[in-house]
């Protein structure tokens, strides 16, 4: 029998706490029966009890916490169903591309929807053609594929071979110089011993004088040599990407669905350089305690985080959290208590706004100094679970806020625009006030704009779990690579790439430099040209 596809009324999917939709909010469902978000369901939490509130049942905490509670098993299959759905919709407007599809060439456009074609492409200028996909097409497409494959491989294979040279070069290079190294310190370290082999032979001496020899031991562990710093190795090699237009093979370009040409992409190896913007390079500047806490900010000789007051948490029974000011060179830390208590925080030059841990509103903060006691203001009355903020040099104040699949900004503490779209997930800012995304189903990063939240432009740079915005050189982005995540280092237009370390997270960051942790230590490190 043929599957159906019910109509679920959008309350049914609601929870009765926050009346927001549970389906991607962690639900959990107590033995009642109900559903609830997780969240919700935490703030319920009394004396290891939570009270149902639709029939009131008390129902006791699991082993573990709330979150041990049972997943709702409908919750899968809706959300897999709803992405299923996605992929086969304008990733714009969210609706049902037109079919068979179509798209405009002069606009080089992906298949579109009708929204698309009635407010995007209904001007004279622009051509609808139809996507065709003729068989033999396809085949001289495969055909031209697979050469290129053959082409990179045998690209590949020259470029190996041309590094195990230079391998072979470079290792006979650092052998000849550390062999250089040990012969200095044997000549050093003999000559001392000579010295020794004659003071001794003339210690029977009746000549010796017992003064000179005393002087002469005292003055012996001072003479030492020392490394002063571990040798630097540097490699002058570097991997250049570089685009040619193969002029014999001219694709139809009107019976393509993809909206780009063939071009042949290899890689050369440039000894020089000279194309390539300079090489960066870590500086680690320090080794500091790792911290546990959702927002890290460095300032003025130090950073700020969030610490829980366990002791009046024991007292009161209440949360209490408090943002602390640890300064670098073990300098005394100073902390205030925060009222009311916040989730996590965002922080410019002069200002911090925290989510309330109470209700996920916007509260705000005018920073003077890091001593006084923080009493937040309302700044939006409204549940969010992300919050950025920047400030321009001009001296434009940015916060960006999600809530579920809803992006907010305010400028200057006024509310400029709200979109949204359930295909977009995280939340980054730029310095210029521009919100950064991620879609959810080519894993491309997306940059709406500040002045209305459309999309000004995107790249193909997958599996993001942090960017920032690094002044003035571009970008300083932690991406997953296979089993382990890395730093890398963006160019602003995405086309240079340089992998700087390993990194399991950037805990925080300031203007010129940022926190960086792994399974070995958490440091703080900023980024230069290498000379």
């Amino acid at each position: 029998m043929a599957g159906r596809r019910l109509i679920v009324n959008e309350e049914t999917l609601s929870c009765a706490i926050c009346l927001e939709s549970w389906l991607r909010n962690k639900p959990r469902v107590l033995p009642c029966q109900h559903t609830f978000c997780l969240d919700c369901l935490e703030n319920l939490e009394t004396n290891n009890t939570i009270k149902c509130p639709v029939c009131r049942q008390n129902v006791t905490i699991p082993n573990g916490g709330v979150i041990n509670f049972p997943r709702n098993l409908l919750i899968s299959s809706l959300t897999q169903s709803l992405e299923e759905d996605m992929i086969h919709n304008c990733k714009i407007h969210l609706k049902e591309l037109i079919s068979p599809p179509i798209f405009c060439k002069t606009c080089n456009s992906p298949p579109i929807c009708e929204d698309c074609l009635n407010q995007d492409h209904s001007g004279l200028h622009c051509r609808i053609i139809p996507c065709k996909s003729s068989p033999n097409l396809m085949k001289t497409y495969e055909q031209a594929f697979n050469d290129q494959k053959n082409i990179n491989s045998e690209n590949s294979d020259i470029l190996i071979k041309a590094i195990g040279e230079y391998e072979v070069a470079g290792y006979k290079l650092l052998q000849e110089e550390f062999s250089k190294l040990k012969e200095k310190i044997r000549e050093f370290y003999n000559t001392k011993n000579h010295e020794l082999d004659a003071m001794m032979s003339n210690m029977n001496s009746t000549l010796t004088n017992k003064k000179q020899l005393d002087s002469y031991l005292k003055m012996l562990p001072k003479t030492k040599l020392i490394l002063e710093q571990p040798p630097r190795v540097s490699l002058a090699v570097a991997l250049q990407e570089k685009t040619e237009k193969n002029r014999n093979y001219k694709p139809p370009i009107d019976d393509l669905l993809s909206k780009e040409s063939l071009n042949l992409t290899e890689m050369s190896l440039d000894n020089n350089n000279q194309d390539c913007s300079p090489q960066k390079e870590l500086v680690k500047f320090l080794s500091i305690e790792k911290i546990k806490s959702p927002s890290i900010y460095i300032r003025n000789g130090g950073f700020l985080f969030l610490q829980s007051d366990n002791y009046l948490k024991s007292v009161l029974r209440k949360k209490f959290n408090r943002i602390v000011f640890r300064k670098f060179l073990n300098l005394p830390d100073e902390s205030c208590l925060l009222e009311p208590t916040i989730s996590q925080f965002a922080m410019t030059d002069h200002d911090i706004y925290g989510l309330s841990s109470d209700n996920g509103h916007i509260l705000h903060f005018e920073l003077s100094t890091p001593l006084q006691t923080v009493e937040f203001k309302h700044f939006y009355n409204k549940s969010f679970t992300s919050i950025v903020a920047r400030e321009d040099q001009t001296g434009l104040k940015y916060v960006g806020a999600k809530r579920k699949d809803k992006y907010y900004l305010f400028v200057n503490g006024s509310f400029r625009w709200m979109i949204k779209n359930a295909l977009f997930s995280g939340l980054f800012m730029r310095c210029n006030g521009d919100i950064i995304v991620q879609n959810k189903i080519d894993k491309t990063l997306i940059f709406l704009s500040a002045d209305d939240g459309s999309i000004k432009e995107s790249f193909n740079i997958p599996n993001v779990k942090d960017i920032f915005e690094y002044l003035p050189h571009g970008y300083i982005v932690l991406q997953q690579d296979y089993d382990d995540s890395f730093i890398y280092f963006y160019d602003y237009a995405f086309k240079q790439k340089q992998k700087l370390k390993q990194c399991s997270k950037i805990l925080g960051y300031g203007k010129s430099t940022f926190i960086c942790s792994n399974s070995s230590e958490t440091a703080l490190y900023k980024l230069r040209d290498i000379k």
